[in-house]
């Protein structure tokens, strides 16, 4: 199923749902079954398959070869079980206890009665921006779920007490009794088939193949079919953080993970890691040094573009979760710029052990980073003495087109995207067709919001077709950011085709390593 087929069959299923919701309903409830039943009977029919050989050889005189197909049979069954029974690893965190964090705890028994929701079995915390409810299965698909609240402490530094209580209930309203079973349920299939399905791939032994194929074809149409179900939930889920919590905090909520999420992720942890350029080992807290460097802030200046930005976006169908402008609209509440939180979810519910637990994550940090610190550290050290090296023979003499390369992108590297794009722009002067800056100097224009960026990247794509994709990506991000939905679809489309003509291209071939440095 390709992108557009998938974005055309939610759609109709959209109207269908609006249209006759009981008759919805059926349908999702009996695809959801069948891929139960597709386990089933396979595993009835190899069973009953084996007890037969097994039996027609013990009044055979073909004893042998027909016990032979049986025990054949048997082994099948085991290792279709085996491939059935993946193991799927548990969400990794820092597990929480109540003797430790008392107040945090109470605050979850207290949101999950308010929602009815299951209880959380364990309480990680992570450093990531995020919340979530993983149910992780024991036993495969045949259930023992373990549900698993995972908080970020990132997250939890950068909202209020209340803020925070509104995704914790969002969360928890996704595995609600006041969702129905039915919703419940459809929501659990849908996050553990697409579990299974990768794990599933991940294997490579045979029994796994009888499944992979139906799942293969069953995971895209089921994961269509429930999508509707899916974004209604988000709304739903939504509406009980409200309900939980009030309409204020829910939408304050909302609103600063916009915020904070992109000052996180594009302000504070690429000014961590410029560290390395200077620091020959890792000597920073990030996580001790996060919750100042958010107080510092300017709450009316700083967040303001971000907002824009982030209004900006529009729903589509590469995620379940509705856009924040269609969220606030749904629980009535105009966009706005949230107010300064004065005292963090972290300081409130953690209690005495947020400083520790800062400290251990910073120390889990610093062991993970410190091979790539090292190895960037020495990069840059060389890189900048050849920009050194660079500066200082411009000023008497002429550089050959490699020293302009390595002046230009050196300079974006170690200096500033401002100085480096005049530098881009002489190249170019020189050889309009050089494919490294036609490519920097058009991200970094789109990266502005200067649609002058398209041009480049577009040159460099028509001189190397390799590029096309990259291309396509690049230009269809700029789009969705400047909120012309129309446009982005319209270059994620001729990225979807070029990637399936590379796949028949090269089918049998073998796959080629599109890894790039990260």
């Amino acid at each position: 199923m390709t992108q557009d087929d998938f974005e055309s069959l939610v759609q109709r299923l959209e109207q269908d749902a609006a249209a006759n919701p009981a008759g919805y309903r059926r349908k999702l409830g009996a695809l959801a079954v069948l891929g139960y039943a597709y386990i089933a009977a396979t595993l009835i029919l190899l069973s009953g398959g084996a007890v037969l050989v097994v039996w027609m050889a013990t009044v055979s005189s073909a004893l042998l070869f027909l016990g032979k197909i049986g025990w054949t049979l048997f082994a099948l069954i085991y290792v279709v079980l085996r491939a059935m029974w993946v193991r799927l690893d548990p969400p990794q965190g820092r597990p929480l206890t109540r003797d430790e964090c008392p107040e945090l705890f109470r605050l979850i028994d207290d949101l999950r009665v308010k929602v009815k929701a299951p209880r959380a079995h364990r309480v990680l915390l992570t450093g990531d921006f995020n919340a979530a409810i993983v149910q992780h299965p024991r036993f495969g698909i045949l259930g023992g779920t373990r549900n698993y609240l995972i908080l970020g402490l990132p997250l939890m530094q950068s909202l209020s007490q209340q803020e925070f209580q509104a995704v914790v209930a969002h969360e928890f309203g996704h595995l609600s009794g006041a969702h129905g079973r039915f919703g419940a349920w459809i929501y659990r299939l849908r996050t553990g088939w697409a579990r299974l399905l990768v794990a599933l791939q991940a294997h490579q032994h045979w029994g796994a193949a009888l499944f992979t194929r139906f799942f293969n074809w069953y995971a895209p149409l089921f994961s269509a079919y429930s999508f509707v179900q899916a974004r209604q939930q988000e709304y739903e889920a939504d509406r009980m953080s409200v309900e939980a919590v009030g309409r204020g905090p829910a939408a304050s909520a909302l609103l600063r993970v916009n915020t904070q999420g992109e000052f996180v992720s594009e302000t504070f942890w690429p000014a961590i890691f410029r560290r390395a350029d200077e620091d020959p080992v890792p000597t920073l807290s990030p996580f001790s040094m996060l919750g100042p460097s958010l107080k510092q802030r300017d709450p009316l200046v700083t967040p303001a573009g971000w907002l824009t930005r982030a209004l900006a976006q529009r729903t589509g169908y590469s995620d379940t979760h509705p856009c924040l402008t269609d969220r606030l609209k749904a629980i009535a509440v105009e966009p706005h710029a949230p107010a300064p939180v004065k005292s963090s979810a972290a300081d409130a519910l953690l209690g005495p052990a947020v400083d520790s637990l800062r400290q251990e994550l910073d120390e889990l940090w610093r062991s993970t980073v410190k091979q790539w610190w090292g190895k960037r550290h020495q990069y840059a050290s060389e890189s900048r003495a050849r920009l050194a090296t660079l500066e200082r023979k411009a000023e008497s003499e002429s550089l050959s087109e490699d020293e302009h390369w390595d002046r230009a992108r050196f300079t974006e590297e170690f200096v500033s995207s401002d100085a480096a794009l005049p530098l881009y722009a002489q190249i170019l002067q020189r050889n309009p067709q050089h494919l490294g800056a036609l490519w920097r100097r058009g991200q970094l224009l789109l990266a502005r919001g200067d649609p002058h960026g398209i041009e480049p990247l577009s040159a460099a794509a028509r001189i190397d077709r390799k590029l096309e994709q990259s291309v396509c990506a690049a230009i269809a991000g700029f789009h969705r950011r400047q909120g012309r939905e129309a446009e982005a679809k319209d270059c994620e489309r001729r990225y979807r085709d070029l990637g399936a003509g590379a796949a028949a291209s090269y089918s049998g071939v073998g796959r080629r390593d599109s890894s790039g440095p990260q």
